[in-house]
C-alpha cells in the first residue's frame, strides 16, 4: 500500500478531525442525558394539589411548594411511588392532626419510590414556630405548629417554643413524619423534619426493613418517640433485615426517646 507524497498528511488530518469530533460527542453525551432526565418543575399550594402533582409527575420532576400547606379533615399521608424531588421552598408541610383528625405520617415513600427533599432559599417564606405541650392529655407530649389555645409562656405544660428557619415537615402525632417503606429511598439534601411525635418507632424518620434514607444535609430535630426520637431504623420487633440510614451531613439534635 502506497500513499503519494502529501496524501498521508491529509489522511492523518482527516483522521484526527474525525477522532476529535467523536471525542466531543462522547463528552457531551452525559450532559445531554442529564438534561433529558432533569424533568420539569411543578408547583403545589394545597394538600390535594401536592398529591395530584406527585401522582402525575414524570421521573425526575420537581414539585415545589408555593405556600404553607396544612392537612385538613379527610387528608391522609402524602404517598410517593415514583422518582421525584420535593422542594419545600421555605414553606411548611404540616399534618396538623388537631384539624385533620387523623394520625398519619406526613410523607410515606412506598416500594419503588425515590424521593429527594430539598429546600430552595426563599426570602418570601417566614420562619415557623412550633410549640411543645406535655400536658396530661398527651402521654408522649405533642407539638403544635401554632400557638395552642390557653398557651402561656409561664405555664410549665408548654415546655418549648422553637423557631425554625427554612422548609419544615411537621405536625404528626402517632407516626413518623417521613416513613421509608421497604424497597424505597429518601435523600434529605436540605430542609427540616421537626416537631413530630410517634407513639412507637421514629418521631422524625422511620426506615422500614429494606428501606434506605440518605442524609446529606438538613436538620432532624425536636421530634419525640418511644424508640428513636429523631430516627428509627427498623422496628424493635425485627432483629434482622434492618433498613439503612446513611449520614453524610446535616444535624440530628434535640430529639427525645421515652
Amino acid at each position: 500500500f502506497f500513499l503519494a507524497p502529501g496524501k498521508g498528511k491529509n489522511m492523518k488530518k482527516k483522521l484526527f478531525c474525525i477522532l476529535l469530533s467523536l471525542a466531543m460527542v462522547l463528552t457531551m453525551m452525559p450532559m445531554a442525558t442529564m438534561s433529558a432526565f432533569a424533568g420539569e418543575t411543578k408547583t403545589a399550594n394545597s394538600w390535594e394539589g401536592l398529591q395530584a402533582a406527585i401522582d402525575n409527575a414524570n421521573e425526575g420532576d420537581t414539585i415545589k411548594l408555593t405556600a404553607d400547606i396544612r392537612a385538613e379533615s379527610g387528608n391522609e399521608t402524602i404517598s410517593v411511588s415514583n422518582e421525584i424531588t420535593l422542594d419545600l421552598n421555605g414553606y411548611m408541610l404540616d399534618m396538623d392532626v388537631e384539624n385533620s383528625q387523623c394520625s398519619y405520617s406526613v410523607i410515606e415513600v412506598v416500594e419503588g419510590g425515590d424521593l429527594t427533599i430539598i429546600d430552595s432559599p426563599n426570602d418570601s417564606a417566614a420562619s415557623h414556630d412550633i410549640y411543645s405541650c406535655n400536658g396530661e392529655d398527651y402521654n408522649y407530649g405533642h407539638w403544635f405548629s401554632y400557638k395552642p389555645e390557653g398557651y402561656d409562656d409561664e405555664d410549665e405544660v408548654y415546655t418549648k417554643h422553637i423557631s425554625i428557619n427554612g422548609g419544615l415537615i411537621t405536625g404528626t402525632y402517632g407516626c413518623a413524619a417521613v416513613f421509608v417503606d421497604t424497597g424505597s429511598q429518601v435523600t434529605l439534601q436540605r430542609g427540616n423534619i421537626a416537631g413530630n411525635v410517634a407513639w412507637d418507632d421514629g418521631g422524625g424518620v422511620f426506615v422500614e426493613d429494606g428501606g434506605k434514607f440518605v442524609m446529606n444535609g438538613g436538620n432532624i430535630s425536636y421530634n419525640e418517640a418511644a424508640y428513636g426520637g429523631g430516627v428509627a431504623v427498623g422496628s424493635r420487633s425485627s432483629a434482622i433485615d434492618k433498613g439503612e440510614f446513611i449520614l453524610n451531613g446535616g444535624t440530628i439534635s434535640n430529639n427525645i426517646a421515652y
